[in-house]
């Protein structure tokens, strides 16, 4: 029996693989893949190359099995598989009744609206919750609502609905990503993002595709590959192009992986975009939170800027973008953003033609200490780093105080490489 993949390669006949997954909006390598076996083609994929390709329900039936009464539901779509064989009637002209109820089916959903406003409400929620418990409190409330929409996609809803729920799934994933990458677990970050990135090219959002490349590069950056984050914060640039997306890709992304590569230079630059970025769109004042769907504010900026010159051993520069930062975060409500700022002034201290180990280790105890029932990984790894930095000052009471408070920042249990 012909697969599925040997299906669709019969039914693309001269088309390009390019042009194949431009039509049914999804990514050339996917199509590759479905063709040679790599991949299990989803209902909703199967329903979209079929209609692509005119495979008159081939595709879809050797996608969902021999059952021909099965039914699909697309993205955007509730239209129902193509029966194979003659089912006796085909001339028999429609009545007035029957369209009224193949109107009624297409109106047909299984989310209302105020569902829909309830996870609206959720993710519009979730970068102040994320500051104010931590992932550990909010990533499984998350996951409990992404399950939720998965059971909801099984069912059927008319196209704009399904195209909002297939978002708040994209956005769900990527959100609990980003907070896996914050426990330091890398193996489940990666896997939630490719699912975000996934929905969004199902969806060609650009946008969502853009801010997971930001989470991605952020989980490659702590997991200590750095060409691997350059890379990730480029690619997510180039899908970024144009919105004010792109200014965490260049200070959060670009510039910290190029400072832990050693080029100064690189730093310069991807900072002074960032900055440059920053005067062409309109930024949310104070400190934007770091988990946030919406642009970077100039104190979020400036503070990535300081973690990337700490890394080029420039104390001037991280002086001069964390005190830049300081003013805005220590009015914030953000305990997170009010450590790491102090970690990294802590470090220029250390830094500094002149090292002020006292004072270094003051900044470092008051950021550790007010961070400790809730350590992020960012904070941990800075820590670690600020210590390492004071080795030579051990003996000194504040540097071997902060040394040994920094050792109670344990790594999640579930961390991985």
């Amino acid at each position: 029996m012909e697969t599925f993949g040997e299906a669709l390669r019969r039914w693309r006949g001269n088309l390009s693989l390019r042009e194949v997954a431009a039509r049914a909006h999804c990514g050339k390598s996917h199509v590759f893949d479905l063709e040679r076996g790599r991949r299990n083609p989803s209902p909703r994929t199967a329903a979209v190359l079929d209609e692509a390709l005119g495979a008159g329900g081939e595709l879809v039936l050797l996608a969902g099995g021999t059952s021909a009464d099965r039914k699909v539901v697309a993205l955007g779509s509730t239209r129902p598989a193509v029966s194979v064989g003659i089912d006796g009637d085909g001339d028999r002209p429609d009545s007035v009744e029957e369209i009224g109820h193949r109107i009624e089916a297409l109106r047909a959903t299984s989310t209302g609206a105020e569902v829909l406003a309830e996870f609206d409400a959720l993710v519009s929620t979730i970068p102040s919750e994320y500051e104010a418990t931590g992932p550990g409190a909010l990533a499984p409330r998350v996951l409990t609502q992404r399950r939720r929409v998965q059971g909801l996609l099984t069912g059927r809803q008319p196209p704009r609905q399904r195209g909002r729920l297939y978002e708040i799934a994209g956005q769900l994933s990527g959100t609990l990503g980003y907070m896996a990458v914050n426990t330091g677990q890398f193996r489940l970050a990666r896997a939630y993002c490719q699912e975000a990135l996934q929905v969004a090219e199902l969806l060609d959002d650009r946008g969502l595709a853009a801010w997971v490349r930001g989470s991605q590069s952020l989980c490659e950056y702590y997991a200590g590959d750095y060409w691997a984050a350059l890379d990730l914060a480029r690619d997510g640039r180039r899908l970024a192009h144009g919105s004010a997306e792109e200014i965490r890709l260049a200070v959060n992304g670009e510039a910290r992986a190029l400072g832990r590569l050693g080029d100064r230079a690189g730093v310069d630059r991807a900072v002074g975009e960032a900055f440059a970025l920053a005067e062409r769109y309109s930024l949310p004042a104070g400190m934007s939170p770091c988990l946030s769907f919406e642009p970077y504010s100039v104190a979020r900026i400036a503070a990535n800027a300081a973690t990337a010159y700490v890394s080029v051993g420039e104390p001037d520069r991280v002086r001069e973008y964390a005190d830049m930062a300081a003013e805005v975060a220590d009015q914030s409500e953000s305990m997170w953003s009010r450590c790491l700022v102090r970690l990294d002034l802590a470090t220029a201290l250390l830094l500094a033609p002149t090292p002020d180990p006292e004072q270094a280790a003051a900044l470092g105890l008051e950021a550790v200490t007010s961070a400790a029932h809730n350590p992020i990984e960012s904070i941990r790894r800075r820590s670690h780093e600020l210590v390492t930095h004071a080795q030579p000052w051990r003996p000194l009471g504040p540097v071997n105080q902060l040394a040994e408070v920094t050792r109670t920042l344990t790594p999640h249990p579930g961390g991985s490489r």
